[in-house]
């Protein structure tokens, strides 16, 4: 077996096409001509608009639709974390870490063998979040 199919085999679908996302949105930031220019503001419009399109194609049930504007999403959600970390001098990883560490201590059931119900989950997180103010 040679290097790339070992690599292939721990990096699981989902987690190669995240990568794959993340070398996307790089990309863009250093060699798109406009990704350079791009503000946080300019990216939040355009996150707002595609999360408005998703909604649109929900409420007549086009799921095929709702599909592509879902990974436009996701996408346009990570190029704004890259352009908050550019304008704000934090790394992308920095901003990572620290929404997987906020969502892990607010759903630290997540980590346990224990199931809870709906109710417990939304008192927990309720807690938690509340100890961060």
């Amino acid at each position: 077996m040679d290097l790339a199919n070992v690599v292939d085999i721990l990096l699981e679908n989902p987690v190669k096409e995240i990568l794959k996302l993340q070398e996307i949105v790089e990309r863009n930031m250093d060699r798109c001509p406009w990704g350079s220019q791009q503000t946080i503001e300019d990216a939040l419009k355009e996150l707002i608009s595609e999360i408005e399109e998703f909604e649109a194609e929900l409420d007549v049930k086009n799921w095929t639709k709702a599909f592509f504007e879902v990974g436009d999403i996701v996408y346009d959600a990570l190029l704004l974390a890259w352009i908050y970390a550019r304008e704000h001098d934090v790394t992308p990883d920095t901003i990572l870490r620290k929404v997987n560490n906020k969502i892990s201590k607010r759903k630290p059931w997540l980590f346990s063998e224990t199931r809870i119900s709906l109710e417990e989950a939304k008192k927990l997180w309720n807690y938690y979040k509340s100890l961060e103010s």
